[in-house]
Order: C-alpha cells, then structure tokens, then sequence
C-alpha cells in the first residue's frame, strides 16, 4: 500500500537485488528509486523521480523525469519540483527542454557579445556598447543572466547619478541584451521589472540652440577669432559641418573618393551604415575647391590628420578626429570670441531650423540629413507620392545654404524668415480680424439694446 513519502521513510528505505521504486500517495507520479545493490557499491543510491505524459500524448510511453538525490534535496522539494513537472506536462511544456535551457542561461558577457554581434551597426555604436560592458557593467560580466536582479540595476542607475545621460543608456542597454534571451531561455528581463518596481530614467536636458539669426553670425566671428589663418582646415570642417548639416563624423570623414563632381552630389555613410547622398550648393563646392589646393597628392581624406608631411611625402594617417589639443577647447574659445554657444552638433540642429522655418515637409528635412523617414502624420497620401526628385533636393539644399549664408554675414533679418506656419496663421488672422471685430461690435451693440 502506497504511503506519502517522507524524510523518515525514504532514510530507512532499504536496497534490494532489482532496482524498485517507491512511489507517493499524495503526487500522482512522483516516486523515489532505489538501484540495485550490485549498481551501487557503498550506501543506497535514492533518486527522486518523475513519471507522466505530456498533454495529447496519451498514447505514448509516459517520460521519467530525475528531479534529484536524497539526502542532499529533502521530499517536500522533490515533491513541489513533481508538481510543477506535472502542470508543465498537462499544458504541453517538456519539462526537459526547460531544464536544459535552465542550464544553458548564459553569462551577461556572453549575452552582451552575441547581441553586438548580432546586428550590424555604426562603429561609433558598437564601441559604446563595448564600453558599456567593459566599464560599468563589468561586474555582470560573468554572472548569468538569471543571477542578475532588478535590485541590481536599481543600485547600478544609483551609483551613475553624477552622469544621468550615461546611467540611462547603460540601463537601457542591459535591458536590450536581455529581450533575444528571455523567450530561449525563460528568464526576465531585471531592467523591466525595475521599472515595474517604480524605478525611473532620470530627466535628460537637451542642450538648446539659439536662434538662426542669432547664432550663425557669430559663430562665423568666434570661428574667425578663435581659429588662425594657418588653421584654414580647421575653419573649413565647421563650415562645412554648417553648412551641410552633417555629423561630425561624417565630415570628418569625407574622401575624395566620395565626391561625383559630375552628378554635384558626394556620399557619406549615416549613423547605422546607411548611404546618404549630399548636394554640393554653391558653399560646399568652394569649401572643396580651398581644401583641394592643399591636399598632398596621393591623400584621400578632404580633412586629413595633422600626421602628414609634404616635404618628406608621408600622408596623413587617417581623417582629423579631435578639435581639442594642447590644452585648448576650441569649441569654448569659439563660444567666447563669438558670443553665442558652439559644439559640433549644434550646427545640425540650427541647420534642420533653418529647413523648417523654411517650410520645408519633415520628410524632405529628414532625407537632406539623413534621418530615418519613419512614421509621418499617418496620412497614406505621403506614401503614394513617393520620395523626393533628386532636383527637388539639390534645390532645397542650395535655398537652405543660401539663408544660412545670409545669416551669418547678417545680409538678412529674422523677420524675413518666418516658419511656414507662422506665417500661414498670421495672414489667416489678418483676413478674418476685420470680420471679427465686425460682429464684436455688433454683438455688443445688440447687448446694449
């Protein structure tokens, strides 16, 4: 007669000549089995078992299922594991397949490789994440995925408070390595469940640009001030940086190659290793024609390093990739001389203004600097006319560098380049006010009566 197992019971089970299996009364299934003690050698070996089939398998050999040994897993934990087999079973899940992806969880560093490995991206990209996992979050490195909670990225984002934009990132980023591997492996996401728990992303301030007007002339003084004749490289990467609207690096890194003086256009790759094709306006092509006199034969870079040396013919080593040396902050001193804040991105964002106030659609902005398009005003019609002709940008570009030209050297008021909407509202207030002050009138007039 089957008993409800027990400590007691299984410790006084005795081995027998054929292996036998106890099973209990209370767990359909659930069984302790000892080996023959031919098998065993020394001491009875007594494992916790689980028999049954899966959910419409009925007419297939039940599986067995090892839970563990006694006496290092007591009865009442092979019990509760018996019962979870058991519902797994009834709702169609292989115990099996669990375990083994149990058992196969990986490390975060693991994880974090296979995920930058995974997809593609710019390189800049890539060695942010690397640094991620290689500074701050190093001490998860070898921890598996499961062992890391949502206490831990809570004190993790704590520690980072003196770097909010950072400790934003670095969070977020765990929580991106965690998403291909919670479904292979049934684990959580610990970044998930710490915002689940209350926790927040601290509030990142964008920095602000002034005004086009305001703005352009001068930084074209500070670049003037701040930058000597002999530095005419350097003056040249900021104008081109403004006047095309381009990442730093991709103007930084821009090649003679590039340039299809034939088609007026020049290519660059965009953040996420996507072409993006520029139109050569009148101020990029003499931006070109001033680097070109002083470009060492052989060299490909349009702003090349300062690792080159025309008399013994050594080419430069690469692209210019830092604007602060000896101690200087070039963009502070920019700033001061001209009085108006600079940095490099700044140049792209007054640009994408001056586009706007200029009416432009926001998928024509996007495509002159190489935004993703993504999702407009939901309006389908967007999608049938297609993209723009390549006349239609080279012609936005040029309208676009005309104004910022006009600007800086101040041949035009702030006034003269009102939004697209702005403007609309004001002409539609102007038509309709004499309407409205009409029946203002009147409407107090039939009051007094």
């Amino acid at each position: 007669m089957r008993q409800k197992l027990n400590n007691s019971l299984v410790d006084d089970l005795e081995q027998r000549d054929k292996q036998f299996i106890e099973w209990d009364a209370a767990q359909p299934g659930f069984g302790v089995r000892l080996q023959p003690q031919s098998k065993v050698g020394k001491g009875p070996k007594k494992t916790f078992l689980f028999m049954g089939r899966m959910k419409g398998k009925s007419r297939s050999p039940p599986k067995t299922f090892t839970i563990g040994y006694f006496p290092n897993m007591n009865v009442a934990t092979a019990r509760r594991i018996a019962r979870e087999y058991a519902t797994q079973l009834a709702n169609g899940i292989d115990p099996k397949a669990k375990v083994r992806a149990l058992t196969e969880i990986p490390t975060f560093g693991e994880a974090a490789t296979a995920f930058i490995d995974f997809k593609q991206r710019g390189e800049r990209t890539t060695g942010d994440y690397q640094y991620y996992v290689d500074g701050h979050l190093k001490r998860f490195k070898k921890l598996r995925l499961d062992e890391i909670t949502h206490d831990d990225v809570r004190a993790l984002h704590n520690s980072m408070r003196d770097i909010p934009t950072m400790a934003n990132r670095v969070v977020k980023f765990l929580g991106a390595v965690y998403r291909p591997q919670m479904v292979a492996h049934d684990i959580r996401n610990p970044f998930i469940d710490w915002k689940r728990g209350g926790g927040k992303l601290y509030p990142e301030k964008r920095r602000k640009v002034d005004s086009p007007d305001f703005a352009f002339p001068r930084w074209r003084a500070g670049i003037e001030a701040a930058i000597p004749d002999s530095k005419q490289r350097t003056r040249d990467v900021l104008l081109f940086a403004i006047f095309s609207g381009l990442r730093r690096s991709e103007v930084c890194g821009l090649r003679w190659s590039d340039i299809s003086s034939d088609a007026g256009t020049f290519s660059v790759t965009a953040k996420g290793d996507k072409p993006l094709t520029v139109y050569l306006t009148r101020q990029l092509r003499e931006i070109l024609a001033s680097r070109r006199e002083d470009t060492m034969d052989g060299c490909d870079w349009i702003f090349p390093s300062d690792t080159g040396n025309k008399r013994t013919g050594k080419l430069p080593s690469g692209p210019v990739v830092s604007f602060h040396g000896g101690g200087r902050n070039l963009f502070a001193e920019i700033s001061e001389a001209g009085g108006a804040k600079f940095w490099f991105h700044a140049t792209r964002n007054t640009y994408l203004r001056v586009c706007r106030d200029l009416g432009y659609p926001a998928k024509m902005r996007k495509f002159l600097v190489g935004h993703e398009p993504g999702d407009q005003t939901g309006d389908v019609t967007e999608d049938y006319e297609g993209d723009y002709s390549p006349e239609h940008m080279a012609l936005a570009a040029q309208v676009a560098a005309n104004r910022i030209e006009a600007f800086m050297f101040e041949r035009v008021a702030a006034e003269e380049l009102k939004p697209a909407w702005l403007a609309a509202a004001q002409a539609e207030t102007a038509a309709v006010m004499p309407s409205n002050v009409y029946l203002l009138e009147a409407s107090r007039t039939n009051r007094a009566r």
